[in-house]
């Protein structure tokens, strides 16, 4: 024989362990490996010695490897049809929101020269004085707002668009920061959130993300959805 029993079954032990441990095998590498299996496992049987055959329990161990790895290939690409499938459900659902106008959490707001801007101020608790500030792409303070007593939660805020001496602000991009007291003195951080209309849908790295006020922002980052025609 010019082929040992003992080393073709060790060469089928090594193509299975290899196969059951590359989870990153292509399709055509994966059927490479099996036929390789199979050729082995056929010379190995027609070669071994009458007089030591081939160990069944070892030869069953060899085949469940690769049963195992069939069946773990089979459950992956199940699992990548139903992430594409959850995927493209979500970016159609999301087209039904173009249109509509969205709150999302947002440090920045959108002003357009000589027009007025609003934006959520959101506290975790009531405050006795609650304050806004605005400021530019520098970091210079153009408008400081005095909200005066505010309810825990969503509170509405416009700014006329004007800084602190009276001027129209120009049209630009501009940072939000609001904080507030308690009638005890501790301070409170509160966050800013925008509202505007979704006016499209775009997909970053399989991503969904929304258009809105010049910004793209995932769903995660929306807190609510309202008809155009909500004021509330």
């Amino acid at each position: 024989m010019s082929t040992s029993t003992s080393s073709i079954s060790s060469s089928l032990s090594d193509i299975a362990a290899t196969a059951s441990g590359s989870g990153s095998t292509t399709s055509s590498s994966n059927s490479l490996g099996e036929d390789a299996f199979l050729k082995l496992l056929t010379t190995q049987m027609q070669n071994q010695d009458p007089l030591n055959p081939v160990d069944n329990t070892q030869m069953l161990a060899q085949l469940a490897q690769f049963s195992e790895l069939s069946e773990v290939q089979q459950l992956s690409g199940k699992i990548d049809s139903m992430v594409t499938a959850t995927a493209s459900a979500t970016a159609l659902s999301a087209t039904e929101l173009v249109g509509k106008q969205v709150s999302f959490n947002a440090s920045q707001i959108g002003l357009v020269s000589g027009s007025t801007s609003t934006f959520e101020a959101v506290l975790p608790q009531a405050t006795a004085d609650t304050t806004a500030v605005i400021s530019d792409a520098s970091g210079r303070v153009v408008r400081t707002l005095q909200l005066g007593a505010e309810p825990a939660g969503t509170n509405p805020v416009t700014w006329d668009g004007l800084d602190g001496s009276g001027a129209p602000c120009s049209t630009g991009q501009y940072t939000l920061s609001v904080t507030g007291k308690t009638s005890d003195g501790t301070v409170v951080q509160g966050s800013t959130e925008v509202r505007a209309t979704v006016s499209g849908v775009a997909y970053v790295n399989g991503v969904t993300q929304l258009l809105v006020a010049g910004q793209q922002i995932t769903l995660s980052q929306v807190s609510g959805v309202y008809d155009t025609s909500s004021t509330n």
